[in-house]
């Protein structure tokens, strides 16, 4: 991928987060070879918990998500394969089943790997077609993670978070930089790369309020690395779009990215069905689509909000409508519609599980 704006500016800031991580981990072990007797072993163990809660950590597929082998989803499989192999990327190290909303890839650690997370609610509502550009549009959205500038900024955002939480009162800061999809308990829109915003707690106390301003710093310094690195995310977004739109049809990526404005499309009937006791899983089936002037007005209240680091779905679409051509595919919907016949099977285990988090998520 070539040089971007903002892209150098934000790995050297990276860079300088994680030489400064390490200089403290290095004034640490200094400190414990030249120290003697009990307070050797008090600075040992302080150090030692510090440090485990620091270390960088990418956010993981839910517990609650299934892998499903070849054996179990053969026409999963193969989608998948053809998808990526029509990207020109690699292979997921695995495929999931979840309740979570949508069709999600994540980085597993920062050497490459990802796993490939169907959600079972857009998988629902979207058409064939449809389902191979969402499997397309989540394997192409992180080609920006695999490259060494991505895993760079990754690690410092995940060390500056650590830090942020360990030094700030608790709920006041929640953030990473790998959308994990809609949550059915609380559906709200994110895009690549997006930070989970959970808003700042009013501290109760002085304590607390010291301890906020303690990660300050670390705050701002978040801020201003996402600020650098947002040109390169926007125009990664783009490409990626692009190429998914190649293999699976423009009209059907914007399906999908249109499936995730405002409340979640089918989300509201699958609420409903759950809490009268019948399957979440035939409401979002059933669930009529919006027209397109509908959709603008979500697109339009959309974009009047504060951006993230990624950008926008109606930046997203429009930049699709305007300068992606509407012409055929590369991989055919007919082996989505074999690898319905797979999802069918096993997402009736999963009926009880979404129709309970639905109805927590209402109450």
């Amino acid at each position: 991928m070539r040089a971007r704006p903002g892209g150098a500016a934000a790995v050297g800031l990276a860079v300088l987060v994680l030489a400064v991580w390490l200089g403290v981990l290095g004034a640490w072990v200094a400190l414990l070879l030249y120290d003697d007797g009990i307070s050797r072993i008090v600075w040992a163990v302080l150090g030692a918990l510090v440090f485990w809660h620091l270390l960088p950590r990418p956010p993981r597929v839910r517990r609650r998500a299934v892998s499903v082998d070849e054996k179990e989803a053969p026409a999963v499989h193969a989608l998948v394969t053809t998808v990526a192999e029509a990207l020109g990327c690699p292979r997921p190290r695995r495929v999931l089943i979840d309740t979570t909303y949508c069709v999600v890839a994540l980085p597993a650690g920062y050497a490459g790997r990802f796993d490939l997370v169907i959600g079972l609610p857009q998988w629902t509502v979207l058409r064939p077609q449809e389902r191979v550009a969402a499997v397309a549009a989540a394997l192409a959205g992180l080609d920006i993670h695999r490259t060494a500038a991505g895993a760079v900024v990754r690690i410092a955002d995940d060390l500056l978070v650590a830090g942020r939480e360990l030094l700030e009162p608790p709920g006041s800061v929640r953030g990473d930089l790998v959308a994990t999809g809609h949550s059915v308990s609380n559906p709200i829109a994110v895009d690549t790369f997006e930070v989970k915003r959970v808003g700042r707690s009013v501290t109760k106390n002085v304590g607390a309020a010291g301890m906020a301003a303690l990660g300050a710093p670390l705050r701002w310094v978040q801020r201003a690395l996402l600020r650098l690195w947002r040109p390169r995310l926007v125009a990664a977004a783009h490409d990626a779009d692009a190429r998914a739109a190649a293999v699976a049809g423009r009209e059907a990526l914007v399906a999908v990215l249109l499936s995730t404005v405002g409340t979640p499309l089918g989300l509201t009937a699958a609420g409903s069905a759950a809490r009268y006791g019948r399957n979440p899983f035939d409401a979002l089936a059933q669930a009529p689509r919006p027209d397109r002037s509908e959709y603008r007005a979500l697109l339009a209240a959309e974009s009047e909000r504060t951006p993230g680091p990624g950008p926008s779905t109606a930046q997203r679409v429009e930049a699709l409508e305007r300068g992606t051509p509407a012409g055929g595919t590369a991989v055919d919907s007919a082996l989505a519609v074999r690898a319905d016949v797979d999802v069918l099977t096993l997402r009736t285990d999963f009926a009880d599980q979404l129709a309970d988090e639905l109805r927590a998520g209402g109450s």
